[in-house]
């Protein structure tokens, strides 16, 4: 079980800073850390969640946060295939997912997140190019495990060229890198 992140941050949808007067930086902590208490450790957030800052409301708490209560949190977050600040496809999909995990980390002021998933199956490139980021991402100890959001079957089945049970694919993305 975990704790999506979206509203935080957002004041385009949620009301965050608009129309949610009750939704502060103060409730949010509050719910962060009510999360903590009763054993909820995973936080989900991505870089279009209120344009970074979701991700960066979480690493301010995560800063605040006893050595302790940091060793049970688990942070996700996720790239975007088009740019959030242009509207544009992303291109060249390893460097620009690695700068956008690299951005994540810094707002989050984490070195490595848990999980870091591709938000949507908008790709320009093939699955292989997406593969070689996301090994990239896992070998350079940027985040520990990779995966997909908003994904069918069908989509997911493009990462790799040979359709596999998905928790083999994470070992085959690996394997190929080396």
């Amino acid at each position: 079980m975990g704790v999506g992140c979206w509203a935080w941050g957002d004041d385009g949808v949620w009301g965050y800073k608009g129309y949610d007067k009750a939704l502060t930086l103060e409730s949010i902590e509050a719910a962060f850390r009510a999360s903590l208490e009763e054993g909820v450790t995973f936080f989900d957030t991505a870089e279009v969640y209120g344009m970074g800052e979701s991700e960066r409301i979480i690493g301010n708490i995560i800063k605040g946060l006893s050595a302790e209560e940091r060793s049970r949190v688990q942070v996700a977050s996720k790239f975007y295939p088009v740019d959030p600040a242009s509207s544009l496809p992303r291109i060249n999909v390893k460097k620009d997912l690695l700068n956008a995990l690299d951005a994540s980390l810094a707002r989050l002021q984490l070195d490595h997140v848990d999980l870091y998933q591709i938000h949507a199956p908008l790709m320009v490139e093939n699955g292989a190019a997406v593969g070689d980021a996301l090994a990239e991402a896992v070998i350079s100890g940027r985040c520990k495990a990779v995966g997909v959001s908003n994904y069918n079957y069908q989509a997911s089945q493009h990462l790799l060229p040979t359709p596999m049970p998905c928790a083999l694919r994470a070992r085959e993305i690996l394997r190929c890198a080396h």
